[in-house]
């Protein structure tokens, strides 16, 4: 039939067309992408099958990630006993040299140092073995408030402002004095004055400091003055390095004189640094007692940091004050090198007032009551901390040697070094409550020696010690040598190394199949080839325990590294596997696809042909008209 208004030949000419131009886009689509399969009407099933082994195949190359990050932590607990087995050998050597007869006790004396040093470095491989921040033989994980504990102490006393913890208050002097030779008539008239803001008097430069010192000791022609009644403030950083040089004798004594000589002579008033930083102080005065910046003080002292100390000298010596006998240090710091005998500390030697939002970062030395922060504290420290080494005979604290007051908020970070009894991370002899406080640092000593306080003859609650604590004498202990431990207590003593494992995960579910779980974790006690000595009969038992207990531990880790090594082979195995089942499934077969291209190619070049033709058929009917 010819019509006109039905153009049957058109319509079948434009299905074919469609269908060619369809089959040639879905040709063009999966040779330019290399799948057959690129959308779910594709192949339904097999899209969700294909997706299904691309998200495992993701899986097992992290797996892969995994294995080898355990084989790698593996590797370096193996690495780091081998190390310890070397000392442990050398140690057994040397108690085979001391057990011979032929030795004095000169020789047997540096058997034992030997021995001594390699037992602390054995120690110091054990603590410090980590992985990534894992701690590999003595894993610690703290309990939920002690993380809270340390995240508030770390904001909370991180000194944000300037170098100083707290903000600080500033005043402005009435005065400022630039001249040393006015200093002294400047203090008297602030003392006579009637209104507050004439007392304050502003010291500019180091000669004006230095002549404070002279007026508070009565030296030089001056009649002592203890400034009480005056705020003494500083209206600029100073630097004593040139000064301190040139005081100094030919066998290099001397340095700066304190500002307070003794009980006498002290400073009495207001000391407010403003904000400002003493640099370059240095002292080296050690047969005197009452050193620092401040020698003795019955004032109040604050906002005043002392930077790049170097103070050596003999009872009461700190690195900001040497004795505060009354009134606090607030919100002040120290750094550098502090050394001196009995009540040292690195900001303050012995304080009777308190100690709030200070700190110090320096490296304190002494004999008894030695500490970070403080030596001997009769009253509160409260929010402060100290981060360096300390080593003293007696009553050795992290950041207070001996503490009479409540030590409140506070942490020490320092290893500690006691030859004597009473030596703890944070307090070394504590007479008062400790609280909200913690310690990190190894602790070593004799008797009463404890992670956080050697000897505590109050509660110590919600604090806590991570820091290995060995001791030559009785009652050592990982929180508390000698002491009660109230609620909240954490320490090495509740943590069983043996127990810890590492869960590596090498597969890619959630069943035991696809966990290896390894224990690099062990204990151990050589403190009494120290205590002992190497010529010691019971030496041999303690060595040979000690290398037996890290022979099996390395075989342990070794078989474990054996099955990781077999995990990462198998895993390799099933990527390989399922990127082939994959590849099956989803991937396109090129030649058979170039085929299809070629033919919907064809295809369409005719059907529009067609096309073109029968739409000229209607045309036809014309004719017959």
């Amino acid at each position: 039939m010819v019509s006109i208004n039905t153009n049957l030949s058109s319509l079948i000419a434009q299905n074919n067309l469609n269908k060619a131009t369809k089959g040639l886009n879905q040709a063009i689509e999966r040779l330019s992408t290399g799948y057959k399969i690129n959308h779910a009407g594709d192949n339904a099933a097999n899209y969700s099958i294909a997706n299904d082994m691309t998200t495992k195949l993701g899986s097992y190359h992290i797996a892969q990630d995994n294995i080898a990050s355990g084989i790698d932590l593996i590797s370096t607990a193996q690495d780091t006993i081998s190390l310890m087995q070397e000392h442990g050998s050398r140690i057994h050597s040397l108690i085979t040299q001391a057990q011979n007869g032929t030795y004095g006790a000169d020789s047997l004396s540096a058997i034992n140092s030997e021995v001594s040093a390699r037992v602390a470095e054995i120690a110091r491989l054990y603590s410090n073995a980590e992985y990534n921040g894992i701690s590999l033989f003595n894993k610690i994980e703290l309990p939920n408030w002690a993380e809270e504990l340390t995240n508030t102490l770390n904001e909370t006393l991180a000194p944000t402002h300037n170098g100083f913890i707290a903000e600080v208050d500033t005043v402005t002097p009435y005065v400022t004095v630039t001249d040393p030779s006015q200093l002294a008539s400047a203090i008297r008239a602030a003392q006579s004055a009637s209104r507050s803001a004439q007392k304050i008097v502003g010291i500019a430069n180091s000669d004006v400091l230095a002549e404070l010192a002279k007026i508070v000791n009565g030296t030089d022609g001056y009649t002592a003055n203890d400034c009480s009644g005056v705020t003494i403030c500083l209206t600029e950083d100073i630097d004593l390095g040139a000064y301190c040089s040139a005081h100094l004798d030919a066998d290099g004594k001397g340095g700066w004189t304190p500002i307070g000589t003794d009980y006498s002579k002290s400073f009495s008033g207001t000391f407010n640094g403003n904000g400002h930083k003493v640099s370059n102080l240095k002292i080296n005065n050690p047969d005197k007692d009452y050193q620092g910046l401040f020698g003795y003080t019955n004032g109040a002292i604050k906002n005043i940091g002392v930077e790049n100390v170097d103070i050596k000298g003999a009872s009461s010596t700190g690195g900001l004050v040497g004795c505060c006998a009354s009134g606090a240090v607030t919100n002040s710091y120290a750094t550098g090198t502090v050394s001196g005998t009995s009540s040292t500390g690195g900001l303050v030697g012995c304080a009777l007032g308190e100690v709030t939002n200070s700190y110090s970062t320096g490296t304190v030395s002494g004999t008894d009551q030695t500490g970070g922060l403080v030596g001997c504290a009769e009253s509160s420290v409260t929010n402060s901390y100290a981060t360096g080494a300390v080593s003293g005979t007696s009553q050795t604290g992290g950041l207070v040697g001996e503490a009479y007051g409540e030590v409140t908020n506070s942490y020490a970070i320092g290893a500690v070094t006691g030859t004597g009894y009473c030596a703890g991370g944070l307090v070394g002899e504590a007479y008062a409550t400790v609280t909200n406080s913690y310690a990190t640092g190894t602790v070593s000593g004799a008797d009463y020696t404890g992670g956080l306080v050697g000897y505590a003859a109050s509660e110590v609650t919600n604090s806590y010690a991570t820091g290995t604590a060995t001791g030559t004498g009785s009652s050592v202990h990982g929180l508390i040598g000698e002491g009660t431990a109230g609620e909240n207590t954490f320490s090495l003593d509740d943590v069983n190394p043996s127990t810890l494992f590492t869960a590596f995960q090498v597969g890619i579910n959630s069943d035991s199949s696809s966990q290896i779980s390894v224990s690099t974790g062990f204990s151990y006690d050589i403190s009494s080839l120290i205590s002992s000595g190497a010529q010691s009969s019971n030496a041999y038992n303690t060595i040979n325990t000690f290398l037996e207990k890290l022979s099996t531990k390395a075989t342990e880790l070794g078989a474990a590294q054996n099955r990781l090594e077999s995990a990462l082979e198998s895993t390799a195995v099933n990527i390989e596997n399922l990127t082939s089942s994959r590849s099956t499934i989803k991937d396109a077969d090129v030649a058979e696809v170039s085929s299809d291209y070629i033919k919907m190619q064809i295809l369409q070049q005719a059907s529009a042909t067609l096309l073109s033709t029968a739409n000229q058929s209607p045309s036809i009917a014309l004719q017959l008209i």
